[in-house]
């Protein structure tokens, strides 16, 4: 018995930045030294950066501050989004792209990329600025949310020149 073939084509390829991004900060990222040039260039790019952690006032073990007028937010769960504002947050700052940086991949990463993704917000992930519990369970989560948004995984040396263009592209308007 023969099956029918069916061709498969690849998803068109995407812009790294689509309309307005916001930067998202979970819980640990500034242990990852790509993370520092990430964030700098966000904030001085004026790009909305919003941490999320437990604690109010730091981001990670090694306190990276978080700054007047950028959000906070304290999941009580794995993902960002539930049982928080931050859909609501994201849409007064009419973001459109979500940049991703820390925490781990096979959890809050994967569970927060998930619900942006339902959300109809574009992804992308800094993924040298998190992991997972082991390479394995980081390279398995990075395939399944690169599944769900083709491109989603960046560098966040790429993060950082998409921002730097998206803020040309912004000045010349």
């Amino acid at each position: 018995m023969n099956s029918p073939t069916h061709s498969i084509s690849a998803r068109p390829r995407r812009s790294v930045i689509e309309g307005n991004p916001a930067l998202l900060v979970l819980g640990g990222a500034d242990v990852y030294r790509p993370f520092a040039p990430l964030l700098n260039a966000a904030r001085s790019l004026s790009i909305p950066v919003i941490f999320a952690t437990v604690d109010a006032e730091t981001c990670g073990p090694t306190g990276s501050a978080v700054l007047a007028g950028e959000g906070r937010i304290h999941p009580p769960c794995l993902s960002a989004f539930l049982g928080t504002p931050l859909s609501l947050l994201l849409a007064r700052l009419n973001a459109q792209t979500l940049l991703l940086a820390g925490g781990r991949t096979s959890v809050e990463v994967h569970y927060s990329f998930v619900d942006a993704h339902q959300n109809d917000f574009f992804c992308r992930l800094a993924e040298d600025c998190m992991a997972g519990a082991s390479p394995a369970a980081h390279e398995a989560a990075l395939k399944a949310m690169e599944y769900l948004q083709t491109g989603a995984r960046q560098s966040s040396t790429t993060l950082v020149a998409a921002l730097q263009a998206f803020e040309a592209r912004r000045s010349s308007k």
